[in-house]
């Protein structure tokens, strides 16, 4: 049997354990959050997921969204944060469930790197990268 290797497991798993009250609180809210947004299913509308400039296209007809593969039925709000962080002065978002969608963004980074970190990995520029991604998200517990 091979011996399993995780070299960067323990300063996730400590990072992790240095923040369990911010992700509970972080949790709680999300799931409060959840609850009006899905009081409010009458008004959701198909969102793409990503509308970042990497999934933004300039055709003749004019700007068109590319990469439909996170399409789903939801406030308009999970549209918001790239447009948000633009700074356009066009929305008028209900700012509730733009904090919504950046604790789902937030947790499910937080959870993706628990599983890198959780699984086999041998300290790789990747791992590391991922370490550091993992403690950015975690920073968030300052705000």
């Amino acid at each position: 049997m091979g011996v399993r290797r995780a070299p960067l497991a323990e300063q996730a798993r400590l990072a992790l354990a240095a923040h369990d009250d911010a992700i509970k609180r972080w949790t709680d809210r999300y799931l409060e959050l959840a609850e009006v947004a899905f009081s409010r299913r009458d008004s959701w509308v198909p969102t793409h997921g990503e509308p970042h400039n990497d999934n933004q296209v300039m055709t003749a007809d004019g700007l068109m969204l590319v990469d439909w593969e996170s399409l789903a039925l939801a406030p308009p709000e999970r549209d918001y944060a790239d447009l948000l962080a633009a700074g356009t002065g066009l929305l008028r978002p209900d700012l509730a469930m733009v904090e919504l969608f950046a604790l789902d963004w937030r947790l499910s980074e937080i959870a993706e790197y628990a599983r890198w970190f959780a699984a086999p990995h041998i300290g790789t520029e990747d791992d590391h990268t991922a370490l550091e991604g993992l403690y950015e998200e975690l920073a968030g517990s300052a705000e």
